[in-house]
């Protein structure tokens, strides 16, 4: 069992019931994440009333009953227990969690991103932050990045301007921006409740020593990364795609730490980013999530999508084209005739006059161009293919779908939410 399996198991035992005068049991009974959802309305109290029944009878858990009742699906029964799990940290309160959840739901997207955009409009609002288990200074210190006797002078200067102690120490100089930002993530891990400090002491000592980013140093000491530690993520996807500074990322890091608001909030907040440009980082990255998109290719759609204002099918489409090699064109001949675009007959000659070795966008530039295909065509097949590269498609499914695209004129991506 990992570490949020155990902060999970442990709130769930310490807290106490909310509503009803129900008392909470280790299997069935109250169950916080399925109030949630009744209280969000993707469930009826018809539905949590016969679920809770059913628990009782069974000793199974109420999520785990409306689940094999066919009210809700996995995914949904996951963001119903992070839902949980937020409001036991008396962070934001029920009423704010369960909207939050509602728009994870619908959206297809997760609590904390939910949770984020809708903290930058000020739709919620945290009713008390969240702190760290260990402070900043002792973690450096802790992993030899500052000696005590430096850190000491840092530490006046935060108390004296007010700045944070990270902004700091990263304006002094002294210390690269890369192991601050580390030790913030480690600080992120440990609040919530991923990692121990001892763990996390030694992945920031290796993250000093061999210059490493703290991503990059769980995989050296085979740590899974949390999928759920959405603001270190955040973090780095805006600074490797030049959105956002590194040292306002930090700034802006420490700051939700010590607040408990999300990183996207505090950005928006010194106008380091607009809102909309946020919300457009954060549904791209998701499709990493759902396997759409491997995570290299985030940096270079999401500065096409927000810094050029391309529309974001065109840039996955062209992505994806850059992509794939001559060794997809076997499979580019067949969606487009396996799929009734076009035929065997009329595009044999083209592909014969490419010259040795052409990439694959020349291929499908040439279809364009002898106006085989239209450019949305010619995108849309290779936002398949590259599907099918990620294993998010079988062959036969991305006939099916690009079908459909040109059937229906919508876009892949809009396809699959709807087909899925």
């Amino acid at each position: 069992m990992n570490e949020h399996s155990r902060s999970h198991d442990k709130a769930s035992k310490s807290s106490s019931s909310r509503t009803g005068g129900e008392t909470q049991v280790k299997s069935g009974g109250y169950n916080l994440g399925s109030v949630l959802l009744q209280m969000s309305t993707i469930i009826s109290p018809e539905q949590l009333g016969e679920a809770q029944q059913m628990a009782r009878q069974t000793g199974m858990d109420v999520l785990k009953m409306l689940t094999m009742n066919g009210y809700i699906n996995e995914k949904t029964a996951r963001l119903a227990k992070d839902a949980a799990f937020v409001v036991r940290q008396d962070v934001f309160d029920e009423e704010q969690v369960a909207q939050a959840l509602y728009r994870a739901v619908k959206e297809g997207i997760e609590l904390e991103q939910a949770l984020a955009v809708m903290s930058s409009a000020g739709q919620v609002q945290a009713v008390r932050a969240k702190t760290s288990y260990t402070p900043l200074s002792e973690l450096l210190i802790l992993a030899g990045i500052l000696q005590s006797g430096e850190l000491k002078s840092y530490q006046a200067t935060a108390n004296e301007t007010g700045l944070p102690l990270g902004r700091v120490i990263t304006h002094a100089g002294v210390v690269n921006p890369e192991s601050v930002m580390a030790a913030l993530c480690a600080q992120v891990y440990e609040r919530e409740g991923y990692f121990h400090k001892d763990e996390l002491v030694l992945i920031l000592t290796t993250c000093y020593r061999k210059s490493m980013s703290f991503q990059d140093a769980l995989e050296f000491h085979n740590k899974a990364i949390p999928e759920e530690a959405l603001q270190v993520r955040l973090g780095e996807l805006l600074t490797q795609c030049g959105l956002v500074p590194r040292n306002a990322v930090i700034s802006a890091l420490e700051l939700s730490l010590l607040r408990g608001t999300p990183l996207g909030q505090e950005l928006v907040s010194m106008g380091q980013i607009k809102e909309e440009a946020l919300e457009k980082a954060l549904l791209i990255k998701e499709l990493v999530r759902k396997g759409r998109l491997a995570d290299e290719h985030v940096p270079a759609i999401v500065r096409r999508v927000v810094i050029n204002g391309q529309d974001s099918d065109v840039a996955m489409g062209e992505v994806a084209a850059m992509v794939l090699d001559d060794s997809d064109f076997d499979s580019l001949d067949r969606v487009l005739c396996y799929s009734g675009i076009t035929q065997e007959a009329l595009i044999v000659p083209i592909r014969l006059s490419l010259s040795e070795n052409a990439p694959f966008m020349e291929y499908l530039a040439a279809l364009v161009d002898k106006q085989i295909i239209d450019e949305k065509c010619a995108l849309a097949a290779a936002r398949v293919l590259y599907l099918v590269r990620l294993d998010a498609l079988s062959g036969d499914q991305a006939v099916s779908l690009l079908k459909y695209c040109r059937e229906y004129q919508t876009s892949v991506d809009q396809a699959m939410d709807k087909l899925h």
